[in-house]
Protein backbone atom coordinates (compact mmCIF):
# COMPACT_ATOMS: atom_id res chain seq x y z
CA UNK A 1 0.00 0.00 0.00
CA UNK A 2 0.83 3.25 -0.50
CA UNK A 3 2.13 5.02 2.53
CA UNK A 4 0.51 8.43 1.43
CA UNK A 5 -3.09 6.68 1.20
CA UNK A 6 -4.89 6.49 4.52
CA UNK A 7 -7.01 3.65 2.52
CA UNK A 8 -6.51 0.73 -0.29
CA UNK A 9 -6.87 1.04 -3.62
CA UNK A 10 -8.27 -1.76 -5.69
CA UNK A 11 -4.65 -2.09 -7.01
CA UNK A 12 -3.41 -2.75 -3.58
CA UNK A 13 -5.44 -5.95 -3.23
CA UNK A 14 -3.66 -7.65 -6.26
CA UNK A 15 -0.49 -9.39 -6.22
CA UNK A 16 0.83 -6.39 -9.05
CA UNK A 17 0.31 -2.79 -7.44
CA UNK A 18 2.95 -1.43 -9.63
CA UNK A 19 0.87 -2.13 -12.51
CA UNK A 20 -2.44 -1.57 -11.95
CA UNK A 21 -2.15 1.18 -9.89
CA UNK A 22 -1.61 3.25 -13.20
CA UNK A 23 -4.31 2.02 -14.52
CA UNK A 24 -8.43 4.32 -13.50
CA UNK A 25 -9.74 0.77 -12.31
CA UNK A 26 -6.77 0.50 -10.06
CA UNK A 27 -7.27 4.03 -8.59
CA UNK A 28 -10.60 3.39 -7.26
CA UNK A 29 -10.62 3.11 -2.87
CA UNK A 30 -11.11 -0.24 -2.09
CA UNK A 31 -13.72 0.58 0.70
CA UNK A 32 -16.30 2.36 -1.17
CA UNK A 33 -15.52 0.18 -4.21
CA UNK A 34 -15.85 -3.75 -2.91
CA UNK A 35 -15.01 -6.02 -5.72
CA UNK A 36 -15.42 -9.52 -6.34
CA UNK A 37 -11.98 -11.89 -5.49
CA UNK A 38 -12.59 -13.28 -8.92
CA UNK A 39 -11.97 -10.05 -10.73
CA UNK A 40 -8.20 -9.79 -8.17
CA UNK A 41 -7.90 -13.65 -9.21
CA UNK A 42 -8.30 -12.69 -13.18
CA UNK A 43 -6.30 -9.31 -12.60
CA UNK A 44 -3.22 -10.93 -10.95
CA UNK A 45 -3.52 -14.08 -13.63
CA UNK A 46 -3.26 -11.78 -16.60
CA UNK A 47 -0.05 -10.41 -15.15
CA UNK A 48 1.52 -13.71 -14.77
CA UNK A 49 0.19 -14.95 -18.17
CA UNK A 50 1.43 -12.04 -20.12
CA UNK A 51 4.56 -10.62 -17.64
CA UNK A 52 3.04 -7.34 -17.75
CA UNK A 53 5.15 -4.12 -17.67
CA UNK A 54 4.08 -0.12 -16.63
CA UNK A 55 3.76 1.73 -19.50
CA UNK A 56 1.08 4.24 -18.49
CA UNK A 57 -0.09 6.44 -21.06
CA UNK A 58 2.79 6.09 -22.85
CA UNK A 59 2.72 3.49 -25.95
CA UNK A 60 3.28 4.21 -29.33
CA UNK A 61 1.34 6.06 -31.56
CA UNK A 62 0.39 2.97 -34.05
CA UNK A 63 -1.16 1.79 -30.58
CA UNK A 64 -2.72 5.33 -29.34
CA UNK A 65 -4.19 6.21 -33.28
CA UNK A 66 -5.81 2.31 -33.45
CA UNK A 67 -7.53 3.14 -29.64
CA UNK A 68 -8.36 6.75 -31.13
CA UNK A 69 -9.99 5.23 -34.78
CA UNK A 70 -12.37 2.62 -32.98
CA UNK A 71 -13.07 4.88 -30.17
CA UNK A 72 -14.72 7.62 -32.61
CA UNK A 73 -16.37 4.97 -35.06
CA UNK A 74 -19.54 3.42 -34.85
CA UNK A 75 -19.83 0.08 -34.25
CA UNK A 76 -16.74 -0.26 -32.36
CA UNK A 77 -17.21 3.16 -30.04
CA UNK A 78 -20.00 2.10 -27.60
CA UNK A 79 -17.08 -0.84 -26.81
CA UNK A 80 -13.86 1.03 -26.55
CA UNK A 81 -14.79 1.61 -22.69
CA UNK A 82 -11.92 0.92 -19.90
CA UNK A 83 -9.39 1.15 -22.42
CA UNK A 84 -5.85 -0.24 -20.72
CA UNK A 85 -2.60 -0.84 -22.82
CA UNK A 86 0.25 -3.15 -21.72
CA UNK A 87 3.77 -3.92 -22.45
CA UNK A 88 4.44 -7.81 -22.43
CA UNK A 89 7.96 -8.38 -24.05
CA UNK A 90 7.88 -7.08 -27.60
CA UNK A 91 4.15 -7.03 -27.27
CA UNK A 92 1.58 -4.81 -26.50
CA UNK A 93 -1.69 -5.95 -24.87
CA UNK A 94 -5.08 -3.86 -25.39
CA UNK A 95 -7.11 -4.30 -22.36
CA UNK A 96 -11.40 -3.21 -22.83
CA UNK A 97 -13.80 -3.40 -20.27
CA UNK A 98 -17.13 -2.42 -21.73
CA UNK A 99 -19.06 -1.35 -18.53
CA UNK A 100 -22.56 -0.85 -19.74
CA UNK A 101 -25.44 -3.62 -20.76
CA UNK A 102 -24.49 -4.96 -24.42
CA UNK A 103 -25.23 -7.43 -26.73
CA UNK A 104 -22.61 -9.67 -26.33
CA UNK A 105 -23.55 -11.28 -29.47
CA UNK A 106 -22.84 -8.18 -31.48
CA UNK A 107 -19.79 -6.99 -29.17
CA UNK A 108 -18.22 -10.69 -29.93
CA UNK A 109 -19.03 -10.35 -33.62
CA UNK A 110 -17.96 -6.66 -34.39
CA UNK A 111 -14.78 -6.97 -31.80
CA UNK A 112 -13.35 -10.21 -33.26
CA UNK A 113 -13.16 -8.13 -36.62
CA UNK A 114 -10.47 -5.86 -35.01
CA UNK A 115 -8.72 -8.80 -33.54
CA UNK A 116 -10.03 -8.49 -29.46
CA UNK A 117 -11.52 -11.96 -27.80
CA UNK A 118 -12.94 -12.28 -25.06
CA UNK A 119 -11.37 -12.77 -21.90
CA UNK A 120 -11.84 -12.88 -18.24
CA UNK A 121 -13.54 -10.22 -16.51
CA UNK A 122 -11.29 -7.82 -15.03
CA UNK A 123 -13.21 -4.89 -14.31
CA UNK A 124 -16.58 -5.67 -12.40
CA UNK A 125 -18.59 -9.13 -12.95
CA UNK A 126 -21.35 -7.28 -15.36
CA UNK A 127 -18.65 -6.15 -17.29
CA UNK A 128 -17.35 -8.51 -19.69
CA UNK A 129 -13.67 -8.14 -20.76
CA UNK A 130 -12.33 -7.99 -24.65
CA UNK A 131 -8.13 -8.57 -25.34
CA UNK A 132 -5.92 -7.99 -27.87
CA UNK A 133 -2.79 -8.90 -28.17
CA UNK A 134 -0.37 -6.42 -30.91
CA UNK A 135 3.05 -8.12 -32.64
CA UNK A 136 5.48 -4.66 -31.62
CA UNK A 137 3.33 -1.45 -32.23
CA UNK A 138 1.52 -2.43 -34.50
CA UNK A 139 -1.95 -3.41 -33.64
Amino acid sequence: MNKYRSTMMLADLTEFPEIYSNVYWGRFNSEHNPIDELIIFNRNNLAKQYPLKVIGRYYPDEIGRFIGQLSNIQPYRKYMDHVEVYKSGSKYIIIISPYNHIDKQDADKVLKEVGFKEYNKLYQLHAYTYIKVCDGDHP
